[in-house]
């Protein structure tokens, strides 16, 4: 089967939290040549753009990254913890015992969330008003890996990803 060059997928968020712009299907790789990011407004504004390797196959999955309105990371076979309310400050804390973590369960109904492996692509980056930014990462993505996009500003980019999927 031939691959040809083609968008990837392409967002334009509506607010500042993390969207799914594209994830390879299963079976195949991916090889990402560039994003396009848009800035449709007159004022300078930032983003986000993160590789996850799993566990970010569908927007939903995204969402449930916060129990309550409150992010948690937790270190393997140690007590430490760390909270956020907004992903950016964090507090300290301290578990009572120190093991080999792999899940956080929150709410009424405990639903179990695994952290997915995160790389960060470009992390609070500027982008000048009315101005397109073509990012070229060149990165290869294997089966169900992800890249999601978070428009700082709130409402005013657009976001596409060009490249080819192989079979």
């Amino acid at each position: 089967m031939a691959e040809s060059y083609k968008r990837l997928g392409a967002i334009a968020p509506a607010d500042d939290k993390e969207y799914l712009l594209y994830t390879t299907p299963a079976g195949t790789q991916s090889l990402v040549s560039n994003i396009t990011v848009a800035n449709r407004s007159s004022s300078l504004a930032t983003f986000d753009i993160n590789v996850y390797e799993t566990g970010v196959t569908q927007q939903s999955d995204l969402d449930d990254v916060a129990g309550n309105g409150t992010f948690v990371a937790v270190a393997s076979n140690t007590a430490a913890v760390d909270g956020s309310t907004d992903g950016i400050t964090w507090t300290a804390g301290t578990l009572t015992s120190s093991v080999a973590w792999r899940n956080v369960t929150y709410g009424e109904d405990l639903q179990p969330y695994s952290s997915p492996s995160l790389n960060n692509l470009y992390k609070t980056s500027e982008i000048s008003a009315n101005e397109t930014l073509i990012l070229e990462p060149g990165i290869a993505l294997s089966a169900s890996a992800s890249i999601v996009a978070k428009d700082n500003s709130g409402g005013n980019l657009t976001i596409s990803t060009y490249g080819v999927e192989l079979s």
